[in-house]
């Protein structure tokens, strides 16, 4: 029961007590039935979290996400950006190839900079798919079905993902743990957009 209530997967627990999975998936089966018999209430929390049919996040990683959207927002969208380098403020700003981020050139350093350098998001592109994709992600989407939504190829969709994973371990770890922990949970029960 410690090996469940620690939030290990079944794979580990069978490994750590040395029994084959099907054994595993038994004793689950025999443990959760003893909680819904002995607590209710321990039983019914269980499964809202527990349960690979509720794919559902909770309402303080809704507001982590929401809060998470609002940062890569201003990130994105901030108007005027210090250096860098030297944190000193653009001698001019001209928009840049996309036509959203907005490129500038330190007053102090002359380094061209914009206002995703030194962010994991320095090279994506389509930031207009960004939001969708962070909520996909932390909903715990498999690649190939974010490959289908946004109409990429691997290499593209690992990129992003490696870049939103790195953003998230930085500043949002909950919602990184999340995504990880909904993937996982995903990965045995077929979903779809």
């Amino acid at each position: 029961m410690r090996y469940r209530f620690s939030g290990l997967s079944q794979e580990r627990i069978a490994s750590l007590v040395e029994i084959s999975n099907k054994a595993s998936l038994n004793w689950d089966k025999a443990f959760i039935r003893v909680m819904e018999a002995y607590d209710k209430p321990l039983h019914d929390w269980w499964h809202s979290h527990q349960s690979l049919t509720s794919t559902e996040l909770s309402p303080h990683v809704k507001m982590e996400l929401d809060e998470c959207q609002k940062a890569l927002h201003i990130l994105c969208y901030t108007k005027e950006r210090a250096c860098p380098v030297c944190d000193a403020p653009p001698k001019y700003v001209k928009k840049g190839k996309d036509r959203r981020i907005t490129d500038y050139v330190c007053s102090g350093c002359g380094t061209s900079y914009n206002n995703l350098t030194g962010t994991p998001f320095t090279f994506l592109h389509r930031i207009d798919a960004w939001p969708k994709f962070l909520e996909l992600m932390v909903n715990g989407y498999h690649d190939t079905t974010l490959q289908e939504h946004f109409d990429f190829d691997k290499s593209r969709t690992e990129l992003w993902r490696r870049a939103f994973m790195k953003f998230l371990k930085q500043d949002w770890p909950v919602l990184a743990h999340w995504a990880v922990w909904m993937w996982s949970r995903r990965r045995v029960t077929p979903t779809s957009l």
